[in-house]
């Protein structure tokens, strides 16, 4: 199909979706044109010319978390993540880029997503040192359990982050209000950011069925993939060059996965609204066991 394309003219290509056509396209050679995958493939090493990947990846929001509470002046970090592969995926690719960074891992501890209370598996994580945060892996209905015996045992001393899974794209006031506080990574489309145009969240969908949910995203993903595809090249070949998106700030590295720089969003009692930033390091911290 990408040769067909190519022999009829096409000057880019955009997908495929499946991580197994990715896969394909990266066992060639060579691309004739630049081609914008859909997806992230599992072979290792350096692509074909010409081929670049692009995905809304979990782990590309755990990495953000990182950046963002390291830029905040935060050192100690505690994790807590769901059992299973998707909450050690992220996990993993938090930690791996807090030591990068200089950070300290004081301790991580996985949880039942089944549990109906989680004040001791809570109580639990506290009691293993004094941290400048928490990084909270969890869907919108676990954070609505755990996010809040957090915010009671630590009253105002210890901001909790999650990733963009918190917040389905609605507010519910009656649900949501008991988030108030918590920090989550997000593309700058879904927290409003850039404005009311035709394509913002506001315009594209408005009366949809899809404003919200894991389906709303995609938007995002197909307006940056429009316009980045003609500019993929030349930002691979320009190390530091940099694109303003609607699923954030975009670059390419050096093995042809497109990276973003996410925004921060913040729950408060009346709604969800962009952060600024994560605010200076808190000097009241978590207390640790005696």
């Amino acid at each position: 199909l990408h040769r067909r394309a190519t022999s009829a003219g096409a000057d880019y290509v955009i997908g495929p979706l499946q991580k197994p056509s990715v896969d394909a396209l990266a066992a060639e050679p060579s691309l004739a044109v630049p081609t914008l995958a859909l997806n992230e493939g599992t072979r290792v090493g350096k692509p074909p010319a010409n081929l670049f990947q692009f995905s809304l990846s979990p782990e590309n929001e755990a990495t953000e978390v990182a950046n963002k509470a390291s830029a905040a002046g935060y050192k100690r970090a505690l994790v807590l993540y769901p059992q299973g592969d998707w909450g050690t995926r992220l996990s993993n690719a938090f930690a791996t880029q807090w030591r990068k960074l200089g950070g300290i891992l004081v301790s991580q501890s996985d949880y039942n997503a089944g549990y109906s209370s989680y004040d001791k598996t809570v109580a639990g994580l506290l009691a293993k040192g004094q941290a400048d945060f928490v990084f909270l892996i969890a869907t919108d209905d676990l954070a609505r359990k755990i996010y809040p015996p957090i915010k009671a045992a630590t009253p105002g001393a210890l901001p909790v982050i999650s990733t963009s899974h918190v917040y389905s794209g609605n507010f519910d006031s009656k649900q949501d209000q008991i988030l108030d506080g918590l920090y989550f990574v997000d593309i700058p489309w879904m927290l409003g950011i850039g404005g009311d145009g035709p394509l913002s969240r506001r315009g594209l969908t408005s009366g949809s069925t899809y404003q919200s949910g894991p389906l709303a995203r995609l938007y995002a993903m197909g307006i940056d993939a429009y316009r980045l595809t003609p500019r993929v090249a030349d930002l691979a070949a320009h190390p530091g060059a940099f694109y303003p998106g609607q699923t954030g700030g975009l670059w390419v590295d050096p093995v042809g996965r497109v990276q973003r720089q996410l925004a921060l969003g913040q729950f408060t009692g009346s709604g969800v609204q962009p952060a600024e930033g994560l605010g200076a390091k808190q000097e009241k911290k978590a207390a640790a066991a005696p």
